[in-house]
């Protein structure tokens, strides 16, 4: 039988595995934000620079 500080110790590292797992998902999600920023960023300065050369 696993004894309860045992039981929580196994709980514990689950969860911090599943925590490390996410963070990094939200690592990437963060980067591929910032990417897709900078390529609207990049269009909205297209987009400007056109309007004012008609």
């Amino acid at each position: 039988m696993i004894s309860v500080s045992r039981q929580r110790c196994v709980t514990e590292t689950r969860l911090t595995d599943v925590v490390k797992c996410d963070y990094f998902r939200l690592r990437e999600r963060i980067e591929t934000s910032g990417k897709m920023i900078a390529g609207l960023q990049e269009y909205i300065r297209q987009q400007c620079r056109s309007g004012y050369e008609q």
